[in-house]
């Protein structure tokens, strides 16, 4: 299969999907063909997520690398938070969600029209060059985590649906938290649970199709396009809609949700400077 496609494009094909290309040349589900496909804020769906960017830091640098370009404060393992990033000169560039699944494992999620700031400045961060060193040099910085899936599962019945995949001693993950288990006691999956309606279920790429048909044997479930994901996001955090209501600014402080006094009230603004823009802040 090309890496054009996701490896559940027949899937989509079956179902009778429309597709649309992105600026890397992959193809993507644009919609599907039947009415209740149509996103409605109180229905459920599944989406295909392979090829929506992340970054997988990890490694013994990867909490520095962290702490020093996030100016929130890290999250607890198994925990999920938004983390703000800020320029040189304390402008805000964006505001991802930072899972931290072990000591020295983050994952950083961003579906936002800042998604290309986001990561892009973390590469950027991770080359940077100090007296002829490179503190990030040795991090492992991944964009993608080639053997596992990610699925969206959204929607007022999304954690009854994980609910029914799991054992009698099992329950859902919490809001902002993450977890693994074995669906039916077989399927391994990751769960990231950003609300009790908003999850991402990342599954090994061999069982990726085996768990979207059974999903989707859920009759109150029916698949969306993947684009569909950041709305019920934004319903989590609402800064993420103001951020998409501004894409061509540099700098986000301008908007009041993004005023360093917002930002410090909601306590995204850690007290300590050892991070990226942290002196110009004392400064403005």
């Amino acid at each position: 299969m090309s890496r054009a496609h996701s490896c559940l494009f027949e899937e989509h094909l079956l179902l009778g999907a429309q597709f649309e290309t992105d600026e890397e040349g992959r193809e993507r589900v644009a919609s599907y063909p039947f009415a209740h496909a149509e996103f409605q804020v109180d229905c459920t769906y599944l989406m295909d997520m392979e090829g929506h960017p992340f970054a997988y830091a990890h490694g013994q640098l990867a909490s520095s690398f962290i702490s020093c370009v996030s100016a929130s404060a890290l999250p607890d393992v198994d925990s999920i938070r938004p983390s703000l990033l800020l320029s040189g000169t304390g402008g805000v560039l964006s505001l991802p969600f930072i899972a931290r699944a072990a000591a020295d494992e983050y994952v950083i999620f961003d579906y936002s029209s800042r998604a290309d700031t986001t990561f892009s400045w973390l590469s950027f961060v991770q080359a940077i060059e100090e007296g002829g060193s490179h503190p990030f040099q040795a991090l492992q910085l991944e964009h993608e985590i080639s053997d596992l899936i990610p699925l969206g599962l959204v929607g007022t019945g999304a954690a009854a649906i994980i609910q029914d995949y799991l054992g009698s001693h099992e329950q859902a993950p919490f809001s902002l938290t993450l977890k693994s288990y074995r669906f039916d006691g077989t399927i391994p999956v990751l769960v990231f649970s950003f609300s009790s309606a908003c999850y991402l279920l990342f599954v090994p790429r061999a069982r990726a199709r085996i768990l979207w048909r059974s999903l989707l044997s859920h009759t109150e479930l029916a698949p969306t396009a993947p684009k569909n994901f950041k709305r019920v996001l934004a319903q989590v955090c609402p800064r993420l809609a103001r951020m998409d209501a501004a894409p061509d600014l540099d700098d986000l402080s301008s908007i009041p949700e993004f005023s360093t006094a917002a930002l410090r009230a909601d306590q995204l603004i850690r007290n300590d400077t050892n991070f990226i823009g942290a002196r110009s802040l004392q400064h403005a």
